[in-house]
């Protein structure tokens, strides 16, 4: 009696199969040819390959018309997204795409200017990891919430403007308006606060139409 395993049922497999230049996938795609499913998967009576793993599931109809490309880009885009099913070679190419993408987000990160932080507790990291290392020679833990509470009623009021925080390499390097005179952390009034005074006193008030009015 002939083996049930050694029958072609699915000559378009065969096809797929000489099309590929992965030998993993080769393999594969004659093993579908040949009936024999990968694991996790099964192939029914009805000729769909079919997994019914919580998560994964999929059911695909092997016994098709489509072109033997189309057929290996479905199939091999199933095993890979549903069931992570790849070659070695694949998965080298995932993790340097993904270690690419990293380092890409990183230089991004660490090019960031204070202005591009958009959500408070990355500023408040920042902030935070600043205090420290400011105060990293000097154990005194009330020093250092002393120079929070300055550092937050400055940002919170406006004493500091976003051009008085320098930040380099993903942390901030210098706050320009914030000295120290006598022990005493204070916030001196920065550059853009000067101009904004300077510019406000250059032009006058407007004058309502109720001023006019009474002329």
């Amino acid at each position: 009696m002939k083996n049930s395993n050694s029958t072609i049922k699915f000559p378009n497999m065969i096809e797929a199969s000489l099309r590929q230049t992965n030998n993993f996938w080769a393999k594969v795609f004659e093993n579908l040819a040949f009936g024999r499913a990968p694991p996790g998967c099964f192939i029914t009576s009805s000729s769909f390959l079919v997994c019914k793993s919580k998560g994964c599931s999929f059911s695909y109809f092997l016994n098709n018309d489509k072109s033997a490309d189309e057929l290996s880009r479905e199939i091999v885009e199933i095993f890979t997204k549903k069931l992570n099913y790849m070659s070695i070679q694949d998965r080298v190419s995932k993790l340097n795409s993904f270690l690419d993408i990293k380092n890409r987000l990183k230089k991004k990160y660490l090019e960031n200017q204070w202005t591009d932080f958009k959500k408070k507790k990355h500023k408040d990291q920042l902030v935070a990891s600043y205090v420290i290392r400011l105060t990293e020679n000097n154990p005194n833990v009330v020093e250092k919430q002393v120079l929070l509470s300055v550092i937050y009623m400055g940002l919170i009021f406006k004493k500091i403007a976003s051009q008085d925080i320098y930040i380099e390499n993903g942390e901030i390097e210098n706050i320009q308006s914030l000295v120290k005179c006598k022990n005493e952390w204070k916030i001196s009034e920065s550059k853009q606060h000067q101009l904004k005074k300077t510019a406000s006193r250059s032009f006058p008030k407007k004058k309502t139409l109720r001023c006019l009015w009474n002329k």
